[in-house]
């Protein structure tokens, strides 16, 4: 009995640090998407006007 309430002591904690993980996946995938988009689309501006002077 001892070793499941050491289990649920613990339980929280460790589903707290969890969270904690899926935040931080979530904002470096949501940054590294908007680097990518912002970088696309200052290459799509720079082939439209190299595009146009020639």
């Amino acid at each position: 009995m001892q070793q499941k309430e050491a289990y649920f002591q613990w339980g929280g904690e460790i589903s707290g640090l969890g969270m904690i993980a899926v935040v931080i996946v979530g904002l470096g995938t949501y940054f590294s998407h908007r680097v990518i988009e912002r970088s696309h689309k200052l290459r799509t501006a720079e082939r439209q006007i190299a595009e146009e002077v020639t």
